[in-house]
């Protein structure tokens, strides 16, 4: 293994990256993380780079190394992490059967104003315990509302709530921040890629006789949807903290011409995230092309 390391070192010390970049990637080779995304693997892009001559691998790289391994997670990204399971039971969905009874079914969903990046969305979600992701009996109806059945649904929601570790509103004011977040990137192509990011809400269809569809292909809807928004937020376009930012603006300056047009097309995504008003901003990383 020690050898193997040694190879991988002489590979990385003849990269055309910053004589920083090199040293963290040399301090990674082989580290493993904790959380959802385990590994940082920065020698997939290595490899790829030295096969094909692409510089998009160098970039990922560089991506890798500032916006991952050395980039701290923002405390509502770590605590989107840390409760994602709990967080499930409370994401917004929006039910088909319920659209059809108003006046404008689609201009009034929030798949319309999610899909047009309104900013009104987040004013009509809601972040109240859904029916779906029971992990024990008794099941419920949707019609049971009265009788026996609503009296132990009842009592199942007050024994959910105490293993629940999230008070009401710190797990509200979460979520808020959270979609706000996710909203913020999904309105700026530049920031994710050009890509056209899903919407994050849970749409819950209807089968050809007009009825939901089956409670366990809604449970893994609330389950795909969550972990696809955490791995936006936290893997894929995480915010920037100031720290780094500084770091790669002080780096893009020592470089040479061609090896500084690198460090900023691969900067091209970056925004930064204030922690104390949890507001969100295009950084000036992005301005240097």
């Amino acid at each position: 293994m020690g050898g193997m390391n040694r190879k991988v070192l002489e590979i990385v010390s003849r990269l055309p990256l910053h004589a920083h970049t090199k040293k963290v990637i040399a301090d990674n080779v082989g580290s493993v993380g904790k959380g959802e995304f385990k590994r940082v693997d920065v020698i997939e892009p290595i490899n790829r780079y030295l096969l094909s001559g692409e510089v998009s691998y160098l970039r990922r790289v560089i991506f890798d190394v500032y916006f991952r391994i050395l980039n701290p997670k923002a405390e509502h990204v770590r605590q989107f992490e840390r409760y994602l399971k709990e967080l499930q039971l409370f994401w917004p969905y929006e039910r088909h059967s319920c659209l059809l009874s108003g006046e404008r079914p689609y201009k009034d969903s929030a798949r319309y104003l999610w899909s047009r990046n309104n900013a009104k969305v987040l004013d009509i979600m809601r972040y109240d315990r859904h029916l779906w992701l029971r992990d024990r009996e008794p099941k419920f109806s949707l019609d049971s509302i009265f009788g026996e059945p609503f009296t132990q649904q009842l009592q199942y929601l007050r024994h959910e709530k105490d293993k629940n570790t999230l008070g009401e509103t710190e797990r509200i004011a979460l979520l808020k921040l959270i979609f706000s977040h996710y909203l913020f990137v999904k309105s700026r192509p530049t920031l994710c890629g050009h890509k056209n990011l899903p919407i994050p809400i849970v749409e819950v269809g209807m089968s050809p006789l007009g009825e939901d569809m089956p409670d366990v292909r809604i449970d893994n809807l609330f389950r795909k949807r969550s972990k696809a928004t955490l791995k936006t937020l936290l893997h894929d376009f995480p915010p920037l903290s100031r720290e780094v930012e500084s770091l790669l603006h002080s780096i893009i300056k020592e470089c040479d011409r061609s090896m500084g047009r690198l460090y900023k097309w691969s900067c091209n995504g970056a925004y930064t995230m204030d922690p104390k008003t949890n507001q969100f901003e295009v950084s000036s990383l992005c301005r240097m092309l």
